[in-house]
């Protein structure tokens, strides 16, 4: 039966998490859709992570991969999509758990053949596998099918959102644009929810089908990293034929959220002075990039720039 259905490949791009990757990765094996192969990309681990992926080698659904040096996140990511020959991919977080459903029901939402692009709702949850009560938990605001284009300007404007590990879509699609963008880091995940917003219709189920983890070391945590990568995306929009048009809802998304956001972590003391000197040069290539934008855009510019000066105020050693 299995042979009859179309192969659905699971990558896990892994970096130093032994201690959560078995667990990713015996959800994967763990799903009730029989027709799938898992692909593990170590990016250089450091930790036990080799040692323990020996116990997987025997089992045909997995392939074994570790780079020779650290080729970045995006970088790991593309090895999983470019080794995949599965008709669908998902790229599951090695700090993420699938309920062993989640493939079989995401697989289904291709039965309407303007699909291109499905996925469902989740849970959070902290480095011991429980589910987080004080975190926002599911997805905001979804639709069951929506458009391309009206997922990409919800998502813009940060009406809606979701998690990769939460998505499946069609392989070919993401290679035809050359897989992840690297400029991207830590945004290139959002790259290729508007490439497939720009391909075709996007359908969600709204049933809890994964668990999202949130801990001391989630990349989302380095703001420099995340900050960057925003830019990257707003190039790769820029760049890319399909999404120029898109432009502008662009420049908003990234205008607003930057100041509450790096403000709020700030307040919260989860961000330290360096990182946001560093992150800070980000409001340079603000000025460049939203010269043209409204009187509101240009004074919540001027408020980072005052943020700034109030942030070089404060000593060294705080």
């Amino acid at each position: 039966m299995s042979e009859e259905l179309p192969l659905v490949t699971i990558g896990i791009p892994t970096y130093n998490r032994s201690k959560y990757l078995k667990e990713a990765l015996e959800s994967a094996l763990n799903q009730t859709y029989p027709n799938i192969e898992i692909i593990v990309s170590d990016n250089a681990s450091t930790d036990d992570t080799q040692e323990m992926m020996k116990q997987y080698i025997s089992n045909p659904k997995v392939k074994y991969f570790r780079q020779k040096e650290n080729i970045g996140i995006p970088g790991n990511w593309n090895t999983c999509l470019n080794i995949a020959r599965g008709k669908y991919f998902l790229l599951l977080s090695d700090d993420d758990i699938l309920e062993k459903e989640a493939i079989e029901v995401l697989v289904s939402k291709f039965q309407d053949n303007r699909v291109v692009m499905a996925y469902c709702n989740h849970v959070i949850i902290d480095g011991n596998s429980i589910i987080r009560e004080d975190h926002p938990n599911g997805v905001w605001n979804p639709k069951s099918l929506e458009s391309g284009n009206n997922f990409i300007i919800r998502r813009f404007k940060g009406e809606t959102g979701c998690y990769p590990s939460s998505e499946l879509f069609i392989t070919d699609i993401l290679k035809k644009y050359g897989g992840y963008p690297l400029s991207a880091l830590g945004a290139a995940d959002m790259a290729a929810e508007l490439v497939f917003g720009s391909e075709g219709y996007i359908s969600y189920d709204s049933r809890k089908l994964c668990k999202y983890r949130v801990h001391e070391n989630n990349a989302v945590k380095n703001n420099v990293f995340m900050f960057k990568g925003m830019m990257g995306l707003y190039e790769f929009v820029e760049k890319t034929d399909k999404l120029k048009r898109y432009v502008k809802e662009m420049r908003l998304y990234n205008a607003s959220p930057f100041y509450k956001y790096i403000r709020h972590e700030f307040i919260r003391g989860r961000i330290n002075k360096p990182d946001i000197l560093e992150s800070i040069e980000y409001l340079k290539i603000l000025k460049y990039k939203y010269r043209r934008l409204s009187l509101y855009k240009l004074k919540l510019i001027q408020k980072l720039a005052k943020f700034r000066r109030k942030i070089m105020e404060i000593k060294d050693d705080w």
